[in-house]
């Protein structure tokens, strides 16, 4: 027996006899089957006894050394090892065990992650807090620092846990259960940082700014969709980043609408513009292409999943895209219908070469080239009657598309005197423009 107030010793010799009771307890068993029934039974429950007592010894031990090590130290003791393994089999006394290993790492990985937030250390070039003026910078530094502190305390749960058994370990999501306690410290020095950013107005114009919000919420996803392999989906980390991508996502939407419904194509008065002489697409429409071509062409690069990038593709088409057409089409009503066509093709043209460079466009992209197809035909049309008319070929052109059976000499217009005045003005008209 030993005084509950001195320190509780346990060493390799410990789990020696601790085993030998088991083989006791075990050999015991066959007693049952012969006339030493009684005895068998009193041995049984004599070692059952010995066994609770010691386990009760090393639950004590075990606690007390997690509370003691370095909590910042990545070597644990062997002996821990040993009595995780033998404490597994109260499944209470391990999930206490658990709490309090994680309750350990959960301060220790606070107090890091703030001192790499605010303090100059030997292993970073700065504290993070530094760039936050960088917003992309700011987001992708922090959410690196805690996908590295997971993996990193996912490493010492492995080693502690190591003579555990796996397969219990991983039906019962005994890591991820842990993980998801551990990163519940970083969740409030998290949101705090990224919601102001987030919420903050910005000092660029508002397209980079609409990039910017988009290639955070990017990174945001990026790493909520990385870090669900490695914590519990219902854990208070996993909810904020989801919380911090839909706070991203509701910005960035607001943002995108306000830039098409206030600024496109419209003057700093707020009325329409008029399309420039040279019937290229105006300068809030080239605006919104290039932020447009930022978005899209970013996303088709990033490493967020098929099914995400296809929501953003959906996106922007509903806000962004489908309102510039209209725009345009608003625009161009005061124009004759030969301009009108050529700068909607303008204007179409762009559009319709972002969209060939990327994923999940087929549709808007086979609507846009027909629209295409269909001005240019019209131009083509107009262009011909143009010359007909020059010329004076309008009648004999009329004519023959109507397969008319009266002879062409009969014909207003096709007769053989205003085919020689046609010829003559051909042979004769000098190069200039006809249109």
């Amino acid at each position: 027996h030993q005084d509950e107030h001195q320190d509780i010793v346990i060493d390799d010799h410990f789990f020696d006899i601790l085993e030998k009771v088991r083989k006791i307890h075990e050999d015991s068993k066959m007693l049952l089957k012969s006339k030493q029934q009684i005895t068998g039974i009193e041995t049984m429950d004599a070692m059952s006894a010995n066994e609770e007592a010691a386990l009760e010894r090393l639950y004590k031990w075990t606690l007390n050394s997690l509370r003691t090590f370095n909590s910042d130290a990545y070597e644990i003791n062997l002996l821990l090892h040993k009595a995780m393994r033998y404490i597994e089999e109260r499944s209470v006394l391990f999930k206490h065990c658990l709490d309090e290993y994680c309750s350990i790492r959960k301060a220790a990985l606070v107090r890091n992650f703030v001192d790499a937030l605010t303090r100059k250390s030997p292993s970073s070039p700065g504290p993070i807090d530094l760039h936050s003026a960088d917003h992309i910078r700011y987001v992708g530094d922090i959410m690196a620092w805690v996908h590295q502190a997971i993996a990193s305390e996912k490493e010492m749960l492995h080693i502690l846990l190591q003579k555990c058994n796996k397969e219990e370990l991983t039906k019962n999501q005994t890591i991820k259960a842990s993980l998801s306690l551990i990163t519940e410290s970083l969740v409030r020095p998290i949101k705090a940082r990224i919601e102001q950013l987030l919420v903050s107005p910005s000092n660029s114009k508002q397209s980079c700014g609409l990039v910017i919000l988009f290639k955070v919420k990017n990174l945001i996803k990026f790493y909520e969709n990385m870090l669900s392999e490695e914590i519990l989906p219902k854990s208070q980390l996993s909810l904020t980043l989801s919380e911090l991508d839909s706070l991203a996502h509701r910005v960035f939407i607001n943002s995108l609408n306000f830039q098409c419904s206030y600024k496109l194509g419209k003057t700093s008065e707020g009325e329409y513009e008029e399309p420039c002489a040279d019937l290229l697409p105006t300068e809030s429409f080239i605006q919104t292409i290039n932020l447009l071509k930022e978005i899209l062409l970013f996303q088709d690069s990033s490493f967020l999943s098929s099914q995400d990038k296809q929501e953003v593709v959906l996106t922007v088409i509903n806000v962004v895209i489908k309102p510039y057409l209209k725009v345009c089409r608003i625009v161009a009503s005061k124009l004759s219908s030969t301009d009108l066509s050529i700068f909607l093709l303008n204007c179409l043209n762009d559009v319709y070469l972002i969209l060939n460079q990327c994923e999940f466009t087929d549709e808007l992209k086979d609507a846009i080239k027909g629209s295409m197809d269909d001005h240019i035909e019209s131009l083509i049309t107009e262009r011909v009657l143009n010359i007909l008319v020059y010329f004076g070929l309008t009648a004999i052109f009329n004519a023959i598309k109507n397969e008319t059976t009266i002879p062409l000499s009969n014909v207003t217009g096709c007769d053989s005197l205003a085919l020689q005045s046609c010829s003559v003005s051909i042979q004769f008209e000098p190069k200039t423009s006809i249109y």
